[in-house]
């Protein structure tokens, strides 16, 4: 089983985890689909305009 959790500390023994992944073709997918993420009870969309 390869660890999914990735460090900035270079002494981590995570520190590599998604590169080495990335390099072996072996993507990690998104744990949550959309449908999920917009029922969440949670969410709280803010939709930013640009002043014109």
């Amino acid at each position: 089983m390869v660890a999914l959790a990735a460090s900035t500390n270079p002494a981590s023994a995570h520190h590599r985890d998604q590169t080495t992944l990335f390099s072996d073709e072996r993507w990690v997918t998104s744990r949550f689909c959309k449908r999920n993420i917009m029922r969440s009870p949670e969410l709280e969309v803010v939709r930013v305009r640009e002043r014109g």
